[in-house]
């Protein structure tokens, strides 16, 4: 099987998108879900996998990962690496 792409990306218009269906041939369509069946097993295995390293992690996963998400947008910002590391001392203690 070839990596070669089946199909280009067209800018439709809103009134087009109902028509696509009829643009994109059987065989071209059966090339695509044929070819996403790969991605489909990966996306399951990493959920099975992501799933398990959740349920194993020591501490309190949603909290944890609350404090990334917060620190990770004020790490995005720009902010200052003293307030950045008080701000993550403050929540830690």
């Amino acid at each position: 099987m070839s990596s070669q792409p089946i199909w280009t990306r067209r800018r439709l218009q809103h009134s087009q998108i109902d028509d696509v269906r009829f643009v994109i041939t059987k065989f071209a369509r059966d090339r695509i879900l044929d070819c996403n069946r790969y991605d489909v097993v990966l996306v399951e295995h990493a959920r099975t996998h992501l799933a398990r390293r959740i349920s194993g992690y020591p501490g309190d996963f949603e909290k944890d990962l609350v404090l990334f998400r917060k620190l990770n947008a004020l790490f995005q910002q720009g902010v200052r690496i003293e307030d950045f590391h008080r701000i993550e001392y403050d929540a830690l203690t």
